[in-house]
């Protein structure tokens, strides 16, 4: 009977957040359309550069926290060890400051020589330098993400989610269409300026709805420790886990993640520098060949990304349960959690890669406007 429950409160909870993704990433896909009209294919090229820089910087400092996290506080709340599982929190939240506040000066201090010595984009400089504060403030809401995840509840995680997107369409859309009139009207002889103001603005829309996400999380967590202190005055523990060997365990549990998703997400941003490079050996110019890549990047990317998104949903919230079997030595459990999970990710990724090659020049030309093959090709082999 306790199995059943688990593997339905385990199933409900991904529920909860694959229904957020939903919404936020068809949020997040409306948004980009008329960001996408407001850019152009060149503004597109440095906005999706900078936030590829992004994301990549982002799972080297904090992206995998909350996965560790979670992992941890989850292993302690099953032993009812609620001061060690709280202590977690504190030393995973001190990691989160310094890692997060080293990498984003870091990124806002080197932006101009990542984007234009190694991508070869200078003009994405500046949208990364407005994103720099963002690494910062993620790497403190995984935190209590995490925290959440590891008590078995997704909603605060879910609700944030969608708040960032909400107020990221609103920003990005809004603060794009204002600086690229002023780039246009301070451009003397760079006729790129506007779209590279305009992308700035774009990623301004990331660190404002961050910020917002957080203050919700912060909000939520003072709450919630209004009813788990009872819990801390009851706890038995006889041990309390020193901060080394909690930093040791947070550690060891985001190295592997951090390498396997770093491998995967670097790729884009590989092939890119990559790409650049060969068309500027083949004479292309840099306008040409980032507006070629912004239609890779700010079309065909987002559509793709929209059914990556919902297949992994469900992985946060097996974390916490399949944890627990695992302490409990319950590996045939534990292998059913997994193979939902495939089963879940297979359900939606296949009838999506068929719909998004058989119908890529009718998506393209309903979100985008965009009639002609390219878009249509690379969504094709894309799918």
């Amino acid at each position: 009977m306790e199995k059943k429950e688990n593997k339905s409160n385990y199933l409900v909870q991904g529920t909860i957040l694959a229904v957020a993704s939903i919404i936020a990433r068809v949020i997040g896909m409306i948004y980009r359309i008329p960001l996408t009209n407001i850019l152009g294919d060149e503004g597109n090229g440095y906005y999706t550069t900078a936030n590829q820089i992004y994301t990549i910087l982002l799972m080297i400092s904090t992206f995998s926290l909350p996965l560790a996290v979670s992992k941890l506080v989850s292993e302690r709340i099953h032993q009812r060890q609620y001061k060690n599982a709280q202590k977690v929190f504190r030393c995973a939240m001190r990691f989160s400051v310094i890692a997060g506040g080293v990498i984003s000066l870091l990124t806002f201090f080197l932006a101009g020589v990542i984007c234009g010595s190694i991508m070869k984009v200078d003009h994405a400089s500046y949208a990364l330098r407005v994103l720099s504060p963002a690494i910062f403030i993620f790497a403190i809401a995984g935190v209590f993400r995490g925290y959440f995840q590891g008590h078995e509840s997704m909603v605060p995680t879910a609700v944030s989610q969608i708040i960032e997107q909400i107020v990221n369409a609103f920003v990005s859309v809004i603060a794009a269409a204002l600086l690229f009139r002023y780039g246009v009207s301070v451009a003397v002889d760079d006729p790129s300026m506007g779209p590279a103001m305009g992308a700035a603005g774009g990623t301004s829309g990331t660190v404002v709805s961050v910020a917002v996400a957080l203050v919700f999380l912060v909000i939520v967590y003072s709450v919630f420790q209004k009813s788990n202190r009872r819990y801390l005055r009851h706890d038995q523990t006889k041990r309390t886990e020193s901060d080394r060997a909690i930093y040791t365990a947070i550690l060891a549990t985001i190295l592997p993640v951090v390498l396997s998703t770093l491998i995967y997400n670097i790729t884009p941003t590989l092939d890119q520098s990559i790409f650049n490079t060969i068309l500027a050996g083949q004479g292309y110019t840099k306008e040409q060949y980032t507006i070629i890549y912004g239609i890779y990047s700010g079309k065909f990317y987002v559509l793709m990304n929209v059914p990556l998104v919902l297949a992994s949903s469900l992985a946060p919230s097996v974390v916490p349960s399949l944890s627990a079997a695992m302490i409990n030595g319950d590996y045939r459990d534990a292998k059913i959690k997994v193979r939902t999970t495939m089963r879940y990710t297979m359900i939606i990724t296949i009838p999506c890669a068929v719909g998004l090659a058989a119908l890529a020049s009718p998506i393209m030309q309903l979100l985008f406007r965009d009639s002609h093959r390219l878009p249509a090709s690379i969504m094709q082999a894309g799918g």
